[in-house]
């Protein structure tokens, strides 16, 4: 939960933006966010492709290539990652944050065993590791994300692991040099839905018993929900609206959050009686960004003003956020 007496927040968005150079084309994939991940606090960020999701978690663990230009502030435990070398943001992965991302097959290299893959991860940043000691310190981490006969299988290669349990072994290696904060990159995008589950649980189960500042990223709103204190809804590289989760799912004020929610495939469903719900129109286009709201094209609430001028982003009662000129009334 979050800790609001925490002077240092764990993790501090500061207007941050990111743009893309593609030749001569300027790819703006976030445009002004700001936010905070206090100590112990699991914070979901929610929405659809090319909202800038994934770019801001890359740029949170300065993991953002030559190609990317990034502006404003990106604090991990009150380090500025901007006045840092890329050895020094790279020293800070591992013992102060980590990254879980998707499709696990592609994060591991085929012809390692997961005792050679633990070992370089543990001496990436501790050398003098031994093979005696990765070799224990590996086996428990294992068990601790519930791998069965953990032992046994350092010996094994990645492909001889189910994808459920390839991203339990992902999840380990995150937690190899015991990280304060962790970023789950869509952890559960390949995986089925009763798999998805015991991931989301462990996950959850992980960030209470650590005391962990999770970040959880997805584009299904209820998957976020699952793991999260509070939720971001992100569109078009900005905030649309921030809250808890239990006012935010039951009470949205933005339109397009109403709209994720409504479009979710519901648990237990079956599209023979319950039919989809569609979100009308395509995402905005990061090379040309709408100068009004980015969800005016789509949005059943729009009026002149929605689309010519951006609005800000509006503190309101509860701890909530929201960024609209025309918002949803509460019950």
């Amino acid at each position: 939960m979050s800790n609001a007496s925490s002077v240092v927040p764990a993790l501090e968005v500061k207007d941050l933006r990111v743009t893309f150079s593609a030749g001569e084309t300027a790819i703006q994939a976030v445009r002004g966010i700001s936010f905070s991940v206090f100590r112990g606090e699991a914070v979901g960020i929610v929405g659809e492709s090319g909202s800038g999701k994934s770019v801001t978690a890359w740029a949170a663990a300065g993991l953002l290539g030559n190609d990317a230009t990034l502006e404003g502030t990106v604090l991990v435990d009150g380090v500025d990652l901007a006045g840092l070398d890329a050895e020094a943001r790279r020293s800070l992965r591992g013992p102060k944050v980590a990254m879980i991302f998707q499709e696990p097959s592609r994060s591991f290299d085929p012809i390692m065993t997961l005792e050679k893959t633990f070992l370089e991860t543990f001496r990436a940043h501790k050398p003098q590791t031994t093979k005696e000691e990765a070799r224990r310190r590996a086996v428990s981490l294992l068990e601790e994300v519930h791998i069965a006969d953990a032992e046994a299988r350092l010996g094994s290669f990645p492909h001889q692991f189910s994808g459920g349990m390839l991203q339990r072994v992902m999840i380990a290696l995150s937690l190899a040099n015991d990280p304060e904060i962790l970023l789950c990159d869509e952890p559960t995008t390949a995986l089925d839905v009763t798999i998805q589950a015991q991931i989301l649980g462990l996950l959850r189960e992980l960030q209470l018993r650590r005391g962990l500042s999770l970040v959880f990223i997805s584009h299904d709103l209820e998957t976020v929900a699952e793991v999260s204190d509070r939720i971001l809804v992100f569109y078009g590289g900005l905030i649309m609206e921030e809250g808890p989760k239990s006012s935010l799912l039951s009470d949205p004020r933005h339109p397009y959050t109403k709209a994720l929610w409504d479009s979710r495939v519901k648990r237990g469903s079956h599209y023979s009686a319950d039919a989809l719900v569609l979100i009308g129109g395509q995402p905005p286009d990061p090379q040309i960004p709408e100068p009004g709201c980015p969800f005016a094209p789509r949005c059943s609430r729009v009026a002149g003003q929605c689309r010519t001028t951006l609005p800000g982003l509006t503190v309101v009662p509860g701890g909530r956020k929201r960024r609209c000129w025309f918002p949803l009334e509460g019950p």
